[in-house]
């Protein structure tokens, strides 16, 4: 049976609020993202012991997403960092650390790894996403709008 998907726009709010020294700061961030139907939202409990494959991506099938329009990785330990991977296949990767109790937001799949201070040349896309755990296996919550 076929579904029909009306897509949606979704609105991304951003808000830092600060007092400091007695004097307020508030800075507000609200983006639009277009034509949503795909809403992905998922817990995945992530060991230590060794990277696992989260994610690829420019496919379809399980564990396969065409693409994403934004994608929240919220790590839910209290203690453990987890190291995220991102790479292009068989060439670049990039590994970012995501600390306990913190979450990074991604907007596109382009990104550059460089080594030794090599002049950028070009973007390439992330194919696969895997991650690992610190110390202890740690919950990650995964969002993603398309």
């Amino acid at each position: 049976m076929a579904t029909n998907i009306t897509p949606a726009t979704t609105k991304v709010t951003t808000s830092i609020r600060l007092v400091l020294d007695g004097v307020p700061y508030t800075i507000t961030d609200t983006s639009y993202i277009d034509n949503v139907t795909v809403l992905f939202n998922e817990v995945f409990r992530i060991p230590a012991a060794s990277q696992i494959k989260v994610f690829s991506f420019g496919a379809t099938g399980q564990g396969q997403l065409a693409g994403f329009k934004i994608m929240l990785i919220r790590n839910r330990d209290a203690l453990n960092y987890v190291r995220l991977r991102m790479n292009e296949t068989g060439l670049d990767a990039v590994d970012l650390k995501i600390d306990a109790g913190k979450a990074i937001t991604l907007t596109s799949r382009s990104f550059k790894a460089s080594g030794n201070n090599a002049a950028f040349d070009s973007f390439a896309n992330i194919d696969e996403i895997y991650m690992q755990a610190s110390a202890a296996d740690v919950d990650v919550q995964i969002l993603i709008l398309n």
